[in-house]
């Protein structure tokens, strides 16, 4: 039998080597005779750890231990088998073998890189060592980097997948394999976890040689996945390979901190309306205690006092009354903004509203000579009088303010099913960025000095206007003026 082993050997075209538990080499292979330059004859009474174990660190030990002559595997009947099956056995089957990397010194004294698979055989009833050895230097990896490659992709957390220029799926770890069999596939035989646009974005991928991120899918389950797809270029192919994670908590997460941002938000200006409303309340009673004195004294002392007294008591009495309608704005819009307040709805006439605000702010516009016009048309309205009222005053008194010369007109007529307001001045216009910004709250107009007023008139405006189901805007042009409207439904 041993005959038959050593014929066997001979012939074969692989690295082989048969070794006696004594370390005697008793066979080789051609092709390791041609390799190493070693054969049974050079080596004759020497020991094969001595002539071919290199003393390198990562490969060195003892003669007792060396693989090249006690595999730690179980052993083969030598005598039970073919010496042919058991070689494609040792050839083809990494499971049962002792694998080692390790240099080589070969009969010229230099080192080879080689990778050794050890299996101990049993013949007529001794023990021996059947080598392979692997050639390093002809492998772009060892077996086993190769392994360890295999094994990282494998046992990777993340499901990984590598698909065909055509899209075919060639390759997925067990990551990916498990994830595919709890997604599920549609009628068509299609990975529910792959983006509905998969096509093109590896059409993409492959054309630009590039990569493509953050590509999320939600699947069937309420999962949510985040792709990741690279170029790689394998034996000349295109290829893709794609990664999936998961980041339905990380989604979760992000939804919980937007949902505390907002409610912060929110927080921040509820307490800032809460103040606003606190401030303007304390300061009302004063106000009104101002306007009512000054209205007692008025009457007392109408027959007592000259014409500039007279002319100073009604200074106080319009500016306290000013003062006190300013602050009442304030808190209307502070409230309205707190609670929705119910709406006053009633029946009345635009004609009555306009004469009776054209009248109310006639003072403003003749203490600065300019002139004020009404173009109403006879409509019937049916919404809150109070703040429709309070938001034209707002216009009117806004427009005064910003015109030096020239008029300022308040405009009512049907708008597309609904009504139009406008106050229109010949005032210094608004820049485009001033038009972006002048609902804002406390937006002042910049260059222009000793305007009074707290900034706040037109951000109640558009909160008024929202009330009433409707929409403000500006249209304004440097230098010739602007025109402010209000459009609410029938």
């Amino acid at each position: 039998m041993l005959e038959k082993w050593i014929e066997t050997i001979n012939d074969w075209p692989d690295l082989i080597a048969l070794i006696s538990e004594k370390g005697k080499l008793v066979a080789c292979s051609r092709a390791f005779t041609t390799w190493s330059g070693w054969k049974v004859s050079r080596l004759s009474g020497k020991h094969v750890h001595d002539e071919l174990c290199a003393p390198a660190r990562a490969f060195a030990h003892k003669r007792e231990s060396c693989p090249l002559c006690a595999s730690q595997t179980a052993p083969l009947d030598g005598d039970k088998k073919h010496a042919s099956q058991d070689l494609d056995r040792s050839s083809n089957s990494e499971n049962t073998e002792a694998h080692l990397e390790g240099l080589i010194v070969n009969a010229k004294g230099d080192y080879l890189s080689a990778e050794l698979f050890c299996r101990t055989i049993e013949l007529e009833g001794h023990r021996y060592s059947l080598v392979r050895f692997l050639d390093d230097s002809k492998l772009k990896h060892t077996f086993y980097e190769l392994h360890r490659m295999s094994y990282f992709v494998d046992k990777s957390p993340f499901p990984l997948a590598e698909f065909s220029a055509s899209g075919l799926l060639e390759f997925s770890n067990a990551a990916m394999t498990e994830l595919m069999t709890d997604i599920g596939y549609d009628d068509e035989g299609r990975l529910l976890l792959l983006p509905t646009n998969f096509e093109q974005l590896l059409a993409q991928v492959i054309e630009n040689k590039s990569s493509v991120d953050d590509i999320e899918v939600t699947a069937p389950d309420g999962s949510v996945w985040s792709w990741f797809f690279y170029h790689l270029t394998a034996d000349g192919e295109d290829r893709v390979h794609g990664i999936a994670t998961n980041i339905t908590e990380r989604i979760r997460r992000e939804a919980i901190e937007k949902e505390l941002e907002n409610t912060a938000a929110k927080m921040r200006e509820d307490a800032r309306k809460q103040e606003i409303a606190k401030l303007t309340h304390e300061f009302r009673s004063p106000l009104n205690s101002l306007v009512g004195f000054a209205g007692i004294l008025k009457a007392r002392l109408k027959d007592r006092v000259d014409e500039q007294e007279q002319t100073f008591l009604d200074l106080i009495e319009q500016g306290g009354m000013k003062l006190a309608d300013q602050i009442s704005t304030t808190l209307d819009a502070a409230r309205d903004n707190l609670s929705e307040s119910i709406l006053a709805v009633s029946k009345f006439g635009a004609q009555a509203l306009c004469d009776e605000l054209i009248a109310q702010i006639s003072p403003l516009a003749a203490k600065k000579f300019l002139e004020l016009h009404c173009e109403c048309e006879d409509l019937t309205l049916e919404t809150d009088r109070a703040k429709l009222a309070q938001i034209l005053v707002n216009f009117l008194d806004n427009a005064i303010k910003y015109t030096q010369e020239g008029s300022v007109t308040l405009v009512a007529k049907p708008f597309k099913g609904g009504y139009e307001f406008s106050v229109i001045d010949t005032g210094r216009g608004l820049t485009d960025d001033e038009q972006v910004d002048v609902f804002k709250d406390f937006h002042r107009t910049a260059g222009v000095e000793n305007i009074q007023g707290t900034g706040l008139g037109l951000s109640v405006v558009q909160e008024l206007a929202k009330r009433l189901q409707g929409e403000v805007a500006v249209e304004s042009v440097m230098g010739q003026g602007s025109r402010f409207y209000l459009r609410i439904p029938v």
